[in-house]
C-alpha cells in the first residue's frame, strides 16, 4: 500500500513538470556595467541587464560561472553574488552583482581593466553558464554574450 502511494505521488510530480512548457529566456541587452570594488582581493561589478522571461512561471537565477573577456582578452572567471528572480511573462532590467576573486584573475587583468577606465563603451564577451531554478528543479543553461557595454561613470 505504501509503495502504491509513493508511486502515485511520483507520477503526480512528473506529470506536473511534464506540463510545464519551457520557452528560452532571452538576455535582451546589457544596459550598463559599474565597478563597485576594485581591490587586491577582488573585483566586484554591478551589471544592469534586460532579461525577457516569456514563460508562465517565475525563474530564479541562483548561480553563474562565466569566463569574462574585455577587449578580446580573458580577465578571469566571474561568479554571481545574488539571486535574480525573473517574474513570469516579464521583460525587465535586473541588477546582477558579479565578482571575480583575485586568485581566479589572469595576470594581465589589471592592465586591461585600467586601460578601459574613462572609455564610454567597452567590448565585453562572456561565456559560461547560469543555473536557473523552477519549483525546486534546477537546470544549467549555457550563456554566451558579446557586446559593447556602456560603463557607468
Amino acid at each position: 500500500m505504501r509503495t502504491l502511494k509513493n508511486t502515485i505521488v511520483l507520477l503526480s510530480i512528473f506529470s506536473l513538470f511534464g506540463c510545464m512548457e519551457y520557452k528560452e529566456v532571452e538576455l535582451v541587452e546589457v544596459k550598463q556595467v559599474a565597478v563597485r570594488v576594485f581591490s587586491m582581493k577582488e573585483i566586484r561589478l554591478v551589471v544592469y541587464m534586460q532579461i525577457h522571461n516569456p514563460n508562465s512561471y517565475k525563474i530564479a537565477i541562483t548561480e553563474a560561472d562565466m569566463e569574462l573577456f574585455v577587449k578580446g582578452k580573458k580577465i578571469g572567471n566571474a561568479k554571481l553574488d545574488n539571486i535574480i528572480v525573473l517574474p513570469k511573462n516579464s521583460n525587465e532590467v535586473y541588477e546582477a552583482l558579479v565578482f571575480t576573486p583575485m586568485n581566479e584573475m589572469q595576470t594581465n587583468a589589471i592592465p586591461i581593466i585600467l586601460s578601459v577606465i574613462g572609455q564610454p563603451t567597452v567590448p565585453v564577451h562572456v561565456k559560461g553558464y547560469v543555473k536557473g531554478k523552477v519549483k525546486g528543479v534546477a537546470k544549467k543553461i549555457p550563456v554566451e554574450f558579446t557586446d559593447n557595454v556602456r560603463l557607468k561613470r
